[in-house]
């Protein structure tokens, strides 16, 4: 049976290559053009090689700050015009803070694109020395706030962050949230935010993406805005390094708070990092027990099992960990909720997990790799992913490789190997008692 003319043509536009420009500016800056004239917009990303896991010591959470203060306006342009120039062109933007990266992106009509690169391009040279105490003491509010409304949201949220920071030794580069701990970030001077605008904030550093409709003169645009910044004096500043954690024997935490009349945990271990051996294998697992092996696995449990389950591996080029994350059902306690996980973990090394579940799982991961990859702000961060990492930003399948050779026994093995006890932090959560009604007896009014 022949497929329709209108799915022909969009498999055919799908598997043509993307025009691709890649190169350098004379000041050190990783240029990516991609065209798609398929509709009339265009995504600006522009990615500087520092995160969290520079943050200075005793100033958790600068790099952070730093991306905030970046949002108040530079020397030329202030807030109030950046924020008027985008609203007139019809453009969005946002930006991101990592362990090991720090991203800005906008997203609009094809026809703002010298807009974009203006705000973006002052954004990376004229930041530093534009703003004082008052401005960033506004900052750490709206940073401090953020880390309450993100980190400390929910009992479970809560209990997630404090098990993989936990991982972490004290002065350890990945210990703590990327957003800071509330007394890091008040420590937080002007001085600190300059200094680190300096240091980090150079065209050598950085990454800029131009995925869509570009135009003719897309090339001498970037010149214009980009290439005007002069290069920075100096080799980069070497990045602390990020050591890896052997095996320190399992540690067991009690939460703070917990949930409502139901246990609750979570666990992490130290996982391989980004594009390492064992990456994609704890992703397919992941996948697994969140798309129902786990709900299988414990099914019959003496103890009642759990409630939900979900499993995430967090990987990046300095800080990885896998989470795992449950809540009991309610009249368990925290331990018989651990021992039921463990018992679905147990399965999990002795290889029971169905060859269906591990290709669900595989086929879910792709999916979800194929998906984000569609909207043009995710081709851009990912153009800028593969350009730092692998570096090229030609489109290839080399993650969908990965996970497609994915089997059980690779599963079994990297679980043998990496969810072992003696390599884990397991906080756990007592279920908090339902509070006695108010009593209405002592008369009426």
């Amino acid at each position: 049976m022949s497929l329709p003319l209108g799915a022909v043509l969009l498999a055919a536009l799908a598997a043509a290559p993307e025009p691709i420009r890649h190169y350098k500016l004379d000041n050190g800056l990783d240029v990516v053009l991609i065209e798609d004239h398929r509709r009339s917009t265009i995504a600006v990303r522009l990615r500087y090689e520092v995160g969290s896991v520079d943050d200075p010591p005793g100033r958790g959470g600068l790099a952070h700050i730093v991306e905030h203060l970046s949002y108040e306006g530079s020397r030329h342009i202030p807030e109030d015009v950046a924020e008027r120039q985008y609203s007139l062109s019809g453009v969005v933007s946002n930006a991101s803070t990592a362990y090991a990266h720090t991203q800005y992106y906008a997203y609009g009509p094809s026809s703002a694109l010298e807009a974009m690169l203006w705000v973006e391009s002052d954004r990376m040279g004229f930041v530093r020395g534009a703003h004082g105490n008052q401005t960033l003491d506004v900052v750490k509010t709206i940073v401090a706030n953020e880390r309450r409304q993100t980190v400390e949201r929910s009992a479970t949220s809560e209990l997630a962050f404090r098990a993989q920071s936990e991982l972490y030794p004290a002065g350890h580069p990945c210990r703590g949230a990327v957003i800071g701990e509330e007394a890091t970030i008040a420590a937080v001077s002007i001085a600190d935010a300059d200094a680190f605008l300096e240091a980090w904030y150079r065209p050598d550093r950085a990454t800029l993406v131009v995925v869509g409709d570009l135009p003719e003169d897309a090339e001498a645009l970037v010149r214009r805005y980009f290439g005007s910044l002069p290069a920075a004096s100096g080799p980069p500043p070497e990045r602390v390094a990020v050591p890896e954690l052997g095996a320190r024997g399992e540690t067991r935490l009690r939460a703070d708070r917990g949930l409502r009349e139901a246990p609750a945990l979570a666990i992490a271990w130290p996982s391989p990092r980004l594009h390492e051996g064992g990456d994609a294998a704890l992703d397919v697992l992941a996948q697994a027990l969140d798309l129902g092996a786990a709900r299988r696995l414990g099914a019959g449990d003496p103890s009642g099992g759990f409630a939900r389950l979900s499993a995430q591996q967090s990987s990046s080029s300095a800080c990885s960990h896998f989470v795992l994350s449950a809540v009991g059902r309610p009249g368990a306690s925290s331990e018989q909720l651990r021992g039921a996980v463990d018992r679905v973990l147990e399965k999990v090394v002795a290889g029971e997990l169905r060859d269906a579940e591990i290709a669900g799982a595989r086929a879910r991961q792709i999916s979800d790799s194929r998906a984000a990859r569609g909207p043009l702000l995710s081709r851009a961060a990912a153009a800028a992913s593969d350009t730092v990492n692998q570096g090229t930003a030609e489109p290839r399948a080399a993650n969908e490789r990965r996970w497609s050779e994915i089997d059980g026994a690779a599963v079994q093995a990297v679980a043998r190997e990496v969810l072992r006890e003696d390599r884990r932090i397991v906080v756990l959560a007592e279920p908090e008692p339902k509070p006695k009604p108010k009593s209405t007896s002592g008369g009426g009014r």
